[in-house]
């Protein structure tokens, strides 16, 4: 565990290549009980040096910290402290990214948080700004859909599925015209890819359906509450294992593509 611990003191190194590969190997290293475990037991106070790396402009160093966050964030009680420190806001500021080896880490990241307490909500109020224009933070993931990289459509997808169990986010992706290209990743003939994007269709065509419907009457919250019964075994989603990539920039150029 001492290696652990020296990785995560490179987290305040200067050098923004030593910040991306700590952050890179602590993402692959903590993703197991073990690790993770003894990780909330003694390095919680690390834990705001981890949020000061979704502030870097370097995409290596987003990207890779936004996978730590994704792995760690598996443990409620670390999730419920980097919440209370101002992680969804981080991660929000980030979906705005036109790379897509921060997006698919950036999409992994939330489908974590989103398994604590209101953080579905909360993150659907954030609002994030794109070429002067506004938006919600739920609605900025709606590009990632088109991206060509199958890491990123699976990583958008699982995001989408449980973003949308909230009714005013399943209403921005509605808006944002989300349901189109999902509806067309459940032919792609990848099972998680079309196991979640059926699933986040569902949630906003539920929505949708309950929103206009003469019966509904204020009680949509209620049923969809309700509703994720049908959905017990999407808790199993949300344990996928982080995207593969993990950029390395210890021989690249600063800026440039990451390597697999």
């Amino acid at each position: 565990h001492d290696g652990l611990r020296l990785l995560w003191s490179l987290l305040k190194c200067k050098d923004d290549k030593v910040r991306a590969n700590s952050a890179g190997a602590l993402s692959i290293l903590l993703d197991t009980p073990q690790n993770l475990n003894y990780m909330s037991q003694t390095l919680m106070s690390g834990l705001p040096v981890l949020l000061d790396q979704l502030r870097s402009d370097v995409r290596e160093v987003q990207s890779n910290a936004c996978a730590m966050v994704g792995v760690v964030s598996k443990s409620p009680a670390v999730l419920g402290v980097m919440t209370e420190n101002g992680l969804l806001r981080l991660v929000a500021k980030l979906t705005v990214t036109p790379h897509d080896i921060v997006r698919k880490q950036v999409a992994f990241a939330i489908a974590h948080c989103c398994s604590y307490g209101d953080n579905k909500a909360v993150f659907g109020q954030q609002r994030v700004s794109a070429g002067g224009v506004v938006m919600s933070a739920v609605a900025a993931l709606v590009p990632y859909l088109k991206s060509h990289d199958i890491e990123v459509l699976r990583m958008t997808a699982v995001a989408m599925m449980h973003l949308s169990e909230d009714y005013d986010n399943a209403s921005a992706l509605r808006e944002a015209g989300a349901v189109e290209p999902l509806v067309d990743l459940m032919g792609r003939g990848d099972e998680l890819l079309t196991y979640a994007s059926a699933g986040a269709c569902a949630h906003i065509r539920y929505s949708y359906w309950y929103k206009t419907s003469q019966h509904a009457q204020g009680e949509v919250r209620d049923w969809l509450t309700k509703s994720q019964l049908t959905y017990d075994s999407r808790s199993t989603v949300i344990s996928v294992a982080p995207p593969t990539t993990r950029t390395a920039i210890s021989s690249i150029t600063m800026g440039g593509p990451g390597r697999k």
